[in-house]
């Protein structure tokens, strides 16, 4: 997680020994993640696996509230849902991408009507970076975060 740190950087960037001096804290923090999904027992298993990875993290049960938290709170990445109410991930996605194009966008889903691949597809051609079939394992999740974030801290 720490990779091109030394020993000592990486144990103080652990601790939290760097946490009251905002420049040095910054530099270690993880991306923040906003997770939209409907399914209150999906979007708590995503913000445990996704916090338990040390991320700060966001979420919201549907796509209008969700693009309301994201203008709230700056994130560099957000994982969607596709088939919800209110608002549906693919106008979430639109909606997130004119607020920054350089948002990075891990879409989900289950499927609905149509199978899940086809949801995902589309999904991916109006702006999500990646998509996931639900339901997917810790480690599909946290490697897809992995991908789009690089890997590495702030």
């Amino acid at each position: 997680m720490y990779a091109g740190y030394s020993e000592p950087e990486r144990a103080s960037a652990a601790s939290g020994a760097d946490e009251m001096d905002p420049v040095v804290s910054r530099r270690w923090r993880l991306p923040r993640i906003l997770v939209i999904e409907d399914d209150a027992e999906v979007r708590d298993y995503l913000v445990s696996v996704l916090s338990r990875a040390g991320h700060e993290v966001f979420s919201a049960s549907d796509g209008s509230h969700g693009v309301a938290v994201f203008r709230e709170n700056r994130v560099e990445l957000v994982i969607t849902d596709i088939i919800m109410p209110t608002k549906d991930g693919i106008e979430t996605i639109l909606d997130l991408r004119r607020d920054n194009p350089s948002l990075k966008v891990i879409a989900i889903s289950g499927g609905g009507r149509l199978a899940p691949d086809d949801y995902l597809n589309s999904a991916k051609l109006l702006g999500a970076d990646l998509a996931i079939k639900k339901p997917f394992s810790n480690e599909d999740m946290l490697s897809a975060v992995n991908q789009l974030l690089g890997g590495a801290v702030l």
